[in-house]
């Protein structure tokens, strides 16, 4: 499942950063001990996970009369989504829940944001999260200027390499750069005497076969540049142009859709990868393509589908030389709901835990960026360049406006008449839905 990467909580609380204001005013929670049961439900994850941390809050933070239950749901998202929704309505919800990032805007009527601590203002809290926290943290969880959840952890797209193919091509390191990528692919791909591929270099170009076709996408056009909304959140723009210093009219997002798009295009000489192939997973684990884009928590499906492979995960590519380098994240976070009947409980328990997660605090996330190389140092630095956008009110159907555009470039759609097209749903979306 793509939340179990999120769930594993570290345990050493000794090791964590304190912060300051509404996140953590001081060492010692300042919320009154009082009898409370707070119903927690998680997704993919084991309740047991908790059992020393409620033990270490409620004696090193003064709440023995708080009691916790942990309740572990469907691990499919799509029905954990809707038992929530329901359960909230219903006024049977529980009081803290595991919220997927883009979920934080479609459903930030049914939660209770943090509330800012003495002499603070829900502006100035706003902001101690953005300095805080990942930007990529503040893009999804704020929400008309107020923090409506809090992560743990973050997981971001990196590519992933099967070694032996590398060292048979004289490949002696991953591609940093779309420039070497493209000519890793080149020479990886290989084809029969007829001209039919036999081995594929990458998974990509396509949506029906590359999971999470769309978040590659999105990392291309923001990595290239693409202004994705207005600033009123109001309209799409990615498929506006910009017009650059020389004067030169310049489409990042069309210019994103066709470099993704080349590598199933026939016509292209990066040409690797067609709606015929097998899945991405499948075929990278069987040998079959010898790289993808995922996130880390693919890394125990492929192990189990083939123990013996040897593969690598390394850093997104950036453009070359850019100064703003990028890649596309994936979070759950913790919110408390509006039935809780003890909020200021729920989000002190968020908060401690939240004394574990330095992967995602800017000061900490810049460290291991700095130093990381391959591996978990990858996904342990990256959330320090991890950016996203806002999806509007209905992130499904956004993801959905954007698989339908790769689809129909792939079926012959002009490229700009496929953004285009895709840009006027957004904007129908974001108008009527917010």
């Amino acid at each position: 499942m793509r939340s179990k990467f999120i769930l594993s909580i570290i345990l050493i609380l000794a090791l964590s950063l304190p912060l300051t204001g509404a996140l953590c005013k001081s060492q010692k929670s300042k919320v009154p001990n009082v009898q409370a049961a707070i119903k927690v439900w998680l997704i993919d994850q084991d309740k047991k996970a908790f059992d020393d941390l409620v033990l270490n809050y409620k004696s090193s933070e003064g709440k023995s009369s708080v009691n916790f239950e942990f309740i572990e749901k469907d691990k499919d998202q799509a029905a954990y989504e809707k038992e929530l929704i329901d359960a909230i309505a219903a006024k049977n919800g529980p009081d803290i829940a595991l919220i997927r990032e883009d979920w934080v805007a479609k459903h930030y009527d049914k939660l209770v944001p943090l509330s800012p601590v003495e002499d603070q203002s829900q502006d100035d809290l706003a902001k101690e999260f953005k300095d805080t926290f990942v930007n990529a943290v503040g893009e999804k969880v704020i929400y008309d200027n107020k923090v409506y959840a809090l992560p743990i952890k973050m997981d971001t797209l990196a590519l992933y390499y099967n070694t032996k193919h590398f060292e048979e091509a004289n490949l002696n390191s991953a591609p940093k750069n779309w420039n070497e990528f493209v000519y890793d692919v080149k020479q990886l791909t290989k084809r029969d005497q007829f001209g039919n591929l036999t081995r594929s270099a990458v998974a990509l170009g396509t949506s029906n076969n590359v999971d999470h076709a769309q978040d590659i996408l999105y990392t291309l056009m923001i990595q290239n540049g693409t202004k994705m909304t207005s600033e009123d959140r109001k309209s799409a723009t990615f498929n506006t142009s910009i017009t650059k210093a020389s004067g030169e009219v310049y489409y990042p997002g069309t210019n994103a859709l066709d470099f993704y798009n080349s590598f199933a295009n026939p016509a292209k000489e990066t040409y690797t990868w067609n709606s015929s192939q097998p899945n991405s997973i499948r075929a990278f684990a069987d040998g079959k393509v010898s790289m993808i884009f995922d996130y880390s928590y693919r890394q125990e499906e492929i192990y189990n589908l083939n123990p013996t492979f040897r593969f690598t995960t390394v850093a997104m590519p950036q453009i070359k030389d850019t100064s703003s380098p990028s890649t596309y994240p994936y979070f759950f976070s913790y919110a408390v709901t509006n039935n809780s009947a003890h909020s200021d409980i729920a989000w002190d328990f968020i908060k401690f835990l939240s004394r574990t997660s330095s992967s995602i605090k800017k000061d900490k996330a810049k460290e291991y960026y700095s130093g990381m190389s391959e591996g978990s140092s990858v996904f342990q630095g990256q959330p320090y360049i991890a950016r996203t956008f806002y999806k509007s009110r209905e992130p499904e159907k956004a993801d959905a406006l954007f698989q339908t555009a790769i689809k129909n470039v792939v079926g012959g759609q002009p490229l700009q008449a496929a953004l285009d097209s895709a840009s006027a749903e957004m904007t129908s979306i974001l108008q009527t839905k917010g």
